[in-house]
């Protein structure tokens, strides 16, 4: 009995980091491609029009933490 209420409390501990984590808006914006781009501030993700970015290889952004 022990051992199970200690795997629940380190999910519901892991649950909250991983909340918090991407609670802070850096993932919100995802730029790939040729000007594609997506939006996953609300309960839906939005393409997002008039991208700056073309590219045909792997590539990476992350948005400020504050403005999102």
């Amino acid at each position: 009995m022990k051992s199970i209420s200690k795997n629940l409390f380190v999910l519901a501990i892991t649950a909250c980091i991983i909340h918090t984590t991407y609670a802070q808006n850096e993932s919100n914006f995802w730029y790939f491609g040729s000007a594609a781009a997506l939006d996953f501030s609300g309960p839906n993700p939005v393409a997002v029009a008039g991208s700056a970015m073309s590219t045909s290889e792997g590539c990476a952004s992350i948005s400020d933490k504050t403005t999102g």
